[in-house]
């Protein structure tokens, strides 16, 4: 794909989720933001709209939004938008650039100074919420960053972008043009473009084995060296497979002591890096130039060891950090498999991320599986049917769609439209939000889907087949009827709306109808929506007069900062206390609550009773054989028996297997619950 048709196709998108209303900046801004969100390239976006303000000196203010990443290394991020939608795309200047900048440097500087507050004060929640993080002295900004997003493209001319500290503070300016967001997609379908030559080159050993298929070196690297690379790419060193956007670095106080005074120690002390890399250039047995570095373990050595040059003034130059580099080109086989499971190896007494690592478990297979073999109903107005893509792992849509031709591409986002990519995480938060938790559904992504996903395994491997159709149906409604509210949810829709998490809004609107609907003893009618594959106006509807007194609940200035607030189980205790009622319009598409369990017991029986039949097929294809082999070799084992917490009738049942004359006459049941005890039996046979 091409730039002007990456072009095209953006804006299209953004035209498709601004509706009837146009193109909008604002729009524009989000959809990007999202993107950068998604793969780890910013902390939250909140959205915060400040134009043509005079801020001091009389300099022109403006922002789109900010980022803050808070903590030891607390990170500001200021997001200013420029949009023109015209089917050419204009070329900047650097001076161009430099003037949109300055524009959101100036809106720090004029909330430092007290400004911004005269002029909004509690008119926007978001940008009071942004002063309040400028002006915060308890928790100081290290380091502010400007994004400016635009669907302009630089001039060739333009090398870097650079505006004057605030307060002392550096000021980074990162350019997303449409130039730098098409190379971004591009990086994100797995062509990483990290590039690292070193001046001094790095001794190393090639440790490769003849059984392996790739090379692989041990290497150090000195600690002054590592910091500089990480002061250029920061979080992109981190994006490989297991994604780890370091938002919150805390100080390890032992490793800084080591760098403070025994840094000849720290190789000794330290675990090192484990790195991979698409290629490497060794000459005279020293490395030097790494492509497509990423760091899979030690990414907190990495952050902690330049918070101590670049904050603490520690001299790092004096450590060596040991270095486990793994080159897997871009060709090879299986090659996402294997980085998953190395993250997950080398990460195993320090987890990076849940999300990343549970991709592989069963029940997200499952859902991958249906969302595969369902075909939904035609929604209205379409001539044909549009399916629902299960993203298991991140990116996973984008590398199939970029993966082909333009027209097939084409034909790819027609069959499985944008609006029905549901991902495991966002979906973890919805379902939380209609399991009444909306507290919960409001923590950090990452947080909240362990807890989630160790539920739903535990639910997946006690009965696995409540997960049907019939569940995937509902998760697929649910997940519809919080993505309808995002785009529904704007001010320039719904007037009570003035902006800022919109998130916490839905998802408490959301667990406030389900308890009212619980009260009635009914629930929302999903085999209904799923027939017509949209959400009723009478829902929306619902939804938003449900949502104004939640908004209020939420953006509640006497409870301090509304990110906190909304996360604890007081404010769902508010909301709870509020006196509603349901819309007359509401009712076709609610069912008695009974009803809808039963149609559901029902449907997971049926399940079963073709999971059993599908077990007693296999049983009869492995063969008697096999079970008379297992009772052979475990049938009087009574170590193994113990050891593998079988129980009397999990042994009688294999006996009844391995009997010549009784293995025809197997049940159904009994053939799912010995294709159960299989894989524990063959943990046995290996030793």
């Amino acid at each position: 794909m091409e730039i002007d048709d990456y072009r095209a196709e953006l804006l299209q998108e953004v035209q498709i989720e601004r509706g009837d209303s146009g193109f909008s900046r604002a729009t524009f801004v989000e959809h990007v933001m999202s993107s950068l969100e998604e793969y780890s390239r910013c902390a939250e976006f909140h959205s915060a709209e400040v134009l043509d303000v005079k801020g001091i000196h009389g300099r022109k203010c403006e922002m789109d939004g900010y980022c803050f990443s808070d903590g030891d290394d607390a990170i500001l991020t200021i997001v200013i938008g420029d949009f023109s939608g015209d089917d050419v795309a204009p070329y900047y200047a650097k001076a161009d650039l430099i003037r949109i900048a300055n524009m959101a440097r100036n809106c720090f500087e004029a909330a430092k100074a007290g400004i911004l507050e005269k002029n909004y004060q509690d008119s926007d929640i978001t940008v009071s919420e942004f002063i309040s993080i400028v002006k915060n002295e308890d928790n100081p900004i290290s380091l502010i960053r400007i994004y400016v997003v635009t669907d302009a493209i630089r001039k060739d001319t333009v090398r870097e972008l650079s505006v004057d500290p605030v307060d002392g503070i550096d000021v980074d300016v990162e350019l997303w043009d449409i130039q730098s967001l098409y190379e971004f997609e591009i990086e994100r379908n797995g062509k990483e473009d990290i590039e690292i030559t070193f001046d001094s080159p790095l001794p190393c050993i090639n440790t490769r084995v003849e059984e392996a298929d790739f090379d692989s070196y041990l290497t150090t690297i000195r600690g002054n060296v590592l910091a500089d690379i990480y002061r250029k790419y920061r979080e992109r060193l981190l994006m490989s497979n297991v994604r780890s956007f370091i938002s919150k670095s805390k100080k390890n106080p032992a490793m800084k002591i080591t760098i403070r005074d025994k840094p000849g120690r720290f190789f000794a002390y330290n675990n090192g890096l484990t790195v991979t890399a698409d290629d490497v250039e060794v000459k005279d047995g020293r490395i030097t130039k790494i492509t497509g570095f990423q760091i899979v373990n030690g990414g907190q050595t990495t952050v902690t060891i330049f918070n101590a040059q670049s904050k603490d003034n520690l001299d790092v130059s004096k450590i060596l950090i040991a270095v486990k580099l793994s080159i897997i080109p871009s060709d090879y086989k299986d090659k996402d498999n294997f980085i998953s499971e190395l993250s997950k190896y080398s990460n195993f007494q320090n987890a990076v991320y849940n999300s990343d690592f549970a991709s592989t478990d069963p029940y997200h297979r499952r859902m991958e599986e249906l969302a595969d073999s369902i075909l939904p109903p035609k929604a209205k107005g379409k001539t044909y049917a549009q399916k629902w893509f299960y993203e298991r792992a991140k990116g996973q849509y984008d590398m199939r769609a970029n993966s082909l031709t333009p027209s097939n591409r084409k034909k790819f986002k027609e069959e499985y439209p944008e609006e029905k990519r549901m991902n495991k995480t966002s979906l973890a938060q919805v379902r939380r939000a209609f399991e009444m938790h909306p507290n919960r559904a409001c923590e950090s992504a990452e947080n909240m889907f362990k807890s989630y996903n160790d539920q739903i395994k535990e639910l997946y491997v006690a009965c696995p087949e409540k997960f049907n159709e019939a569940y995937f149906k509902e998760c697929a409604m649910q997940f519809m009827i919080f993505k309808t509210m995002t785009k529904t949810l704007v001010p320039s829709k719904v007037p009570w709306y003035k902006g800022g998490h919109r998130n916490a809004v839905i998802y408490y609107s959301i667990s406030k109808l389900m308890m009212m609907l619980e009260v009635e003893g009914r629930t929302l009618n999903y085999p209904k929506l799923w027939d017509i594959q949209a959400v009723p106006d009478e829902l929306r509807q619902q939804l938003v007069q449900i949502g104004e007194p939640i908004n209020e609940i939420i953006h509640d200035p006497s409870k301090g900062n509304a990110s906190d607030w909304y996360k604890k189980s007081q404010c769902w205790d508010s909301v709870k206390g509020l006196d509603l009622n349901l819309l007359p319009g509401l009712m076709p598409y609610l069912i008695k609550d009974d009803e809808y369990k039963t149609k559901m017991s029902e449907y997971t029986e049926s399940e079963n009773r073709r999971a059993e039949e599908e077990a007693l097929k296999r049983i009869k294809e492995i063969g008697q054989n096999y079970w008379a082999g297992i009772w052979r070799l475990f049938g009087t084992n009574a170590a193994v028996k113990e050891e593998g917490g079988f129980t009397d009738s999990d042994y009688k049942l294999v006996e009844l297997a391995a009997d010549k004359e009784k293995f025809v006459y197997l049940r159904p049941d009994q053939a799912k619950m010995l294709m159960e005890l299989r894989p524990r039996f063959e943990v046995f046979r290996q030793f």
